[in-house]
């Protein structure tokens, strides 16, 4: 293989090629179909041109440590990409393509833009509406039987009642703490936890900010000023297994599941680790992506969107600096079984990305989401590397 030109590994390049006009027509699309959708569309690789010239200088530093390659091959290939495969020029990093190995097959990825915009063009039915609004979904696993966490409370913005939800909060903030996160949001954005002392006592923490021993009028005004309506549930706990590798966060399987005629599969599945004091699992928090092995049931080594920790780098976590490499998950086929229970109520829909916690007792659905995006930065493969899963996207699209 020459190492100017990439190609595309385990990938089929003509179809691959069709997957992107697939994510290229549905960028133009747009979610109101204005004209200007189709203008921005076009126009992409000329206003990405100049990120391609100008990357961050840690991202080189750090590709230059790795691969030894100059800032100028690494601007050369990042042109390459973005002619060849319209990638966007950040995946360069995102996805270590500046690793030999990985360039040389860049053609089997697609980029988080990409497949965002195909899960777009594939996935926006009627019914999708219950995967972005945790109200309505929480009311369907209610509905279907499906274990999922119970909402324990709902703050409107100038509408809600602050004594009725306190009233809704108090016991289980006082025994297990509360969980909050945007009723709409992705990525984790706007999510805390908080906990009740007695006394008018709270306390509340995002992200790295904290405020203890605050009164509940406090409290409200913090929650009011998201000015985004919020829903509160109680806190969940590890099973042991993971709780053993870090106690601090909820850590979730991200569990990808596609439908072909009529049939549902597993596309991949990772175990997001939340890193020692975060609130989340969330990679985008700092968080870890660790593949699970579908077959053995087991963890990988694993990796972050950071791009000095490289796929299948990171074999443990704080605070005990535990090692996960090899560890079964608990659960793990109760888990494959609640995806596909959750796919199955959208039948609609050809691919979901479902967000499945493991507690001492088994597992329970948190959310699904079907513009999902992708953890390829964590896996030795991209998603083209999954002929008979594009070859269904093709079908659908």
């Amino acid at each position: 293989m020459n190492n100017f030109l990439p190609g595309y590994g385990q990938a089929d390049p003509v179809s691959m090629k069709k997957v992107r006009r697939l994510a290229a027509k549905a960028e133009r699309m747009g979610k109101f179909n204005f004209p200007v959708q189709k203008i921005v569309s076009f126009s992409f690789i000329l206003r990405r041109l100049p990120t391609v010239f100008f990357p961050s200088g840690e991202n080189a530093r750090i590709a230059k440590k790795l691969a030894g390659k100059s800032k100028f091959k690494q601007i050369q290939e990042r042109l390459i990409l973005l002619l060849l495969f319209r990638n966007e020029p950040d995946s360069y990093y995102r996805l270590a393509l500046f690793m030999p190995e990985r360039y040389e097959r860049a053609g089997e990825y697609l980029d988080y833009r990409q497949q965002s915009y195909l899960n777009f063009l594939l996935n926006q039915k009627i019914d999708t509406i219950n995967t972005e609004d945790k109200i309505l979904f929480s009311e369907l696993c209610i509905r279907k039987n499906i274990p999922s966490p119970q909402i324990l409370g709902l703050l409107n913005p100038l509408e809600t009642d602050q004594s009725e939800l306190k009233s809704h909060l108090e016991g289980a903030a006082e025994k297990s703490g509360v969980f909050f996160k945007p009723r709409f949001g992705l990525k984790a954005q706007g999510a805390g936890r908080l906990s009740y002392r007695g006394m008018d006592q709270w306390s509340i923490k995002i992200g790295d900010e904290e405020a203890i021993n605050i009164t509940w009028e406090q409290l409200f005004k913090k929650l009011e000023s998201f000015n985004k309506p919020l829903i509160f549930q109680e806190n969940l706990t590890n099973h042991p297994v993971l709780a053993e590798i870090n106690p601090s966060a909820l850590h979730t399987i991200r569990l990808c599941t596609f439908r072909c005629k009529g049939e549902l599969h597993v596309l991949d599945a990772i175990l997001r680790l939340g890193k020692k004091g975060s609130q989340t699992d969330n990679m985008s928090t700092g968080g870890l992506g660790v593949p699970i092995l579908l077959e053995s049931q087991t963890l990988a080594a694993g990796g972050s969107e950071k791009n000095e920790d490289l796929p299948f780098s990171l074999k443990s976590l704080g605070p005990g600096e535990i090692s996960f490499e090899g560890l079964t998950v608990p659960f793990f086929k109760e888990a494959v079984a609640l995806g596909f229970k959750v796919h199955n109520c959208f039948p609609e829909i050809f691919s979901l990305g479902h967000d499945i916690a493991i507690l001492p007792n088994g597992p329970v659905v948190i959310e699904t989401n079907h513009i999902w995006g992708d953890s390829q930065e964590i896996f030795e493969h991209g998603l083209g590397a999954n002929r008979f899963y594009i070859e269904c996207i093709l079908n659908v699209g």
